[in-house]
């Protein structure tokens, strides 16, 4: 993936997210932009900035599908209960295969001291 990651760039690179709103792919890509830094991630910086927001958005999904099945139940007269998501040193990451995409791309960085 080269050049800046546009909402135009996300949707063409991940066409199954593409009915995803423009406003939450932004917001993605600014929230993976601050964590995918271009010193350390260097020429797999945009990459993963991409591969990041696609996990997010995926696990938002994910949410909002969990919490909608829990009210399902609950209206039922069920128990219901939500699936534990998110935490954890690798950010829930190999939830998705957006996520074990930058699992990979993380392993592939030179170890040199703390990354942030």
């Amino acid at each position: 993936m080269i050049g800046t990651v546009s909402p135009e760039n996300f949707y063409t690179s991940f066409p199954e997210l593409a009915e995803c709103d423009r406003h939450q792919v932004e917001q993605a890509l600014l929230q993976a932009s601050k964590e995918c830094p271009a010193r350390i991630y260097g020429n797999l910086h945009q990459e993963a900035i991409a591969h990041l927001a696609a996990h997010r958005i995926a696990m938002q999904y994910f949410q909002t599908g969990a919490i909608a099945g829990a009210a399902v139940e609950a209206a039922k007269g069920g128990s219901p209960s939500l699936p534990k998501v998110g935490g954890g040193s690798a950010d829930n990451l190999n939830s998705t295969s957006y996520g074990q995409e930058v699992l990979r791309i993380r392993q592939t960085l030179p170890l040199s001291g703390f990354v942030a």
